[in-house]
């Protein structure tokens, strides 16, 4: 009996020191692969790393270590499976989500590094570290899906544009930039609903961006809602009052409301700020003619002819200005001068129904009224609700004493208009009393 209790003490005591010799080893393999990994000896630390293993293979610190190792080695797959491995065996070791995280966010696969930190966030909810990193992946992921819909875009793939900006919002619906985007991809295809619902929802989450303010006011000013245009205008300027494009366009949108010292107001301040932008300078010219500052018109329409010839109906505006002065040589010239360059373009854009109107506009201003009614029609025939074509064509009926048919046209740009003008109002009330005044003559014959 005695040696049979001995015999099993010594069986015990033989097992405890394999056990702890069998961790003794495991432990110096382990140190020994530290060693050769702070060295920069990679290979020779995974060998340490996988010794350690066979002879303990539960230990999470040497899975991780044996995965930055193979990671240092160019070798993912094997670090992906060594950093599984590690959160299998401890799921709170939160070195390993880091690590597989980074794998993943470094190959572009986003969803997999959020999944992997969601896994994290469970198990050690309010870790600072996986917050951050989280937040970091977010964004990366973000920023790829914009860069992609931005390039989709620009390749005219827009359904896989409007997909890539709505996979961003479904990552962060407070992504103020991806509705921006959005918003100024629909106002590119003229779908203006769903460009101001987006950017209408830029600015209840940010109603400092300077960018939904301003594309705001384009969409309405494309809509002829002037008002809204001004409004949403203005609202960018607070934001950023150095900008002439905006400047240009919130007078514009106080020129059609027939505000022009508003109007001037703006674009001077704009000219100010980029002199050389021919638009604005036309911009300007345009508020003083409409204004009846015809003298200040000429000189800035006269800039922009200086500096481009050719700018669309920038002659006709001249012509008539000389007209209404009594200057008939010079306005012919004008007219005459737009009549070249209209016919030149239109040589390679024979349905622009804008520079056809234009020409019109020249030759019914030098009285050749049978050319001008010509190009009027064929302005009609392609965009029959043009109302600039109406007004250019009550002035050859004008010029032709038909007051009937001249009144015929105005009211037709008067139904087409987004508001009343006074000027139109003004052209109905001329012509109204022309017709009773022909009908005056022919009763009293």
């Amino acid at each position: 009996m005695k040696k049979t209790l001995q015999l099993l003490l010594l069986i015990t005591l033989l097992v405890v020191f394999l056990f702890l010799g069998k961790n003794k080893l495991a432990a110096f393999y382990y140190n020994r692969g530290n060693d050769f990994y702070e060295q920069h000896v990679y290979k020779e630390a995974i060998g340490y790393f996988n010794k350690a293993i066979r002879l303990n293979p539960d230990i999470a610190g040497i899975h991780y270590s044996l995965g930055n190792a193979y990671l240092e080695e160019k070798l993912e797959e094997q670090a992906i499976k060594e950093y599984t491995k590690a959160i299998q065996l401890d799921n709170r070791f939160i070195w390993s989500y880091k690590a597989l995280a980074h794998i993943y966010l470094g190959r572009g696969s986003y969803q997999e590094a959020l999944e992997i930190l969601k896994k994290a966030a469970g198990v050690i909810p309010n870790d600072p570290e996986i917050k951050d990193l989280a937040g970091d992946v977010a964004y990366e992921y973000k920023a790829s899906l914009i860069n992609s819909g931005v390039d989709a875009f620009l390749v005219k793939d827009k359904a896989k544009a409007h997909a890539l900006l709505d996979q961003a919002l479904q990552i962060d619906p407070d992504f103020i930039f991806a509705r921006y985007l959005s918003g100024y991809f629909y106002y590119s295809e003229h779908k203006y609903v769903e460009a101001e619902n987006m950017l209408k929802e830029a600015v209840r989450l940010n109603n400092q961006s300077f960018l939904a303010h301003s594309l705001l006011g384009d969409i309405y000013f494309e809509k002829k809602d002037f008002l809204n245009a001004s409004r949403e205008y203005k609202a960018a300027r607070s934001l950023n009052s150095k900008d002439p494009v905006l400047l240009n366009n919130l007078g514009l949108a106080c020129m059609n409301m027939e505000n022009y010292n508003e109007a001037l107001l703006f674009l001077k301040e704009a000219a100010h700020l980029e002199p050389e932008n021919v638009n604005i300078r036309y911009s300007l010219a345009s508020v003083y003619r409409d204004n009846g500052r015809l003298q200040d018109a000429v000189v800035e329409y006269e800039n922009v002819i200086r500096t481009r010839p050719d700018y669309p109906n920038a002659h006709n505006d001249l012509g008539d200005i000389y007209k209404q002065l009594g200057q008939e040589a010079q306005a012919v010239e004008e007219y005459n001068k737009e009549i070249r360059y209209c016919q030149a373009k239109l040589s390679s854009k024979p349905g622009d129904f804008v520079l056809l109107n234009n020409i019109a506009h020249a030759y019914n201003g030098i009285g050749e009224y049978d050319l001008a009614k010509e190009f009027i029609d064929k302005a009609l025939t392609v965009q029959p609700d043009y109302r600039e074509a109406y007004l250019t064509l009550a002035g050859v009926y004008k010029n032709l004493g038909n007051a009937t048919e001249a009144l015929a046209a105005l009211e037709k740009a008067n139904a087409l208009s987004s508001q009343k003008y006074s000027f139109i109002e003004r052209e109905i009330k001329d012509a109204k009393q022309l017709r009773l005044l022909m009908k005056d003559k022919i009763s009293s014959r």
